[in-house]
């Protein structure tokens, strides 16, 4: 499920490939995109509006990540490179680059705009899955959370990693960063929240409480 930043309309992924886009203030279906060619390979897994709300990127069990006009249901792009299932997407915040993860830890960075051959940047150095991703407020790092335990963050342009941020327990299902880049908040199946620095990497504060996995 996704929301669009305008407030318009809301993205359904369906497990049979389907994304319908539903007017916000009625409800009613506006946009159906064909399906798949099976329910389990096609499955939708992730949706992400661009920052205008005019396109929407999706990923799933096909590996194919594709752009999508909202007004038309017109497929803008289909993205090829990922060897396994994606398991989340983004647009950064000026919606100029889209980022992508899978089940074999590998993110890659992509193109929003060009019309030739996109030729993503691939992250590599997590050992399990990639839960989530979040771009920094100015686009120009990401934070990636895995179930290897670890977040990671790294730069865009240079394709690096700038650190590692280690002391969860259990898989990290979840991560986000605040509006001025300064601190990391993520979320783990060992039952806790953690707040990072951003600039140092350190753990300011764990909080405890919920009794199931975050």
């Amino acid at each position: 499920v996704a929301y669009s930043p305008n407030g318009k309309r809301i993205a359904l992924g369906c497990e049979e490939g389907m994304i319908k886009i539903l007017d916000a203030s009625t409800g009613k279906e506006t946009i159906a995109t064909s399906g798949g060619r099976g329910m389990y390979n096609s499955m939708i897994m992730s949706l992400a509006f661009s920052p205008d709300s005019k396109r929407l990127v999706s990923g799933g069990m096909d590996q194919i990540i594709r752009i999508w006009d909202v007004t038309t249901g017109d497929e803008l792009a289909a993205l090829v490179g990922h060897k396994w299932k994606i398991s989340t997407v983004a647009f950064d915040p000026k919606g100029e680059r889209i980022i992508s993860a899978s089940g074999n830890g590998e993110i890659k960075v992509w193109d929003a705009h060009t019309d030739k051959d996109r030729k993503a940047i691939a992250l590599k150095g997590h050992k399990a899955p990639v839960r989530d991703i979040v771009f920094s407020p100015d686009g120009k790092w990401l934070v990636s959370a895995s179930f290897d335990k670890t977040l990671k963050i790294w730069d865009i342009a240079e394709g690096n990693e700038i650190r590692t941020l280690s002391g969860h327990e259990g898989p990290v299902w979840g991560v986000g960063i605040d509006s001025n880049g300064k601190r990391i908040v993520s979320g783990s199946g060992d039952k806790t929240v953690k707040i990072w620095d951003a600039a140092k990497g350190e753990e300011l504060m764990t909080l405890h409480g919920h009794t199931g996995p975050i």
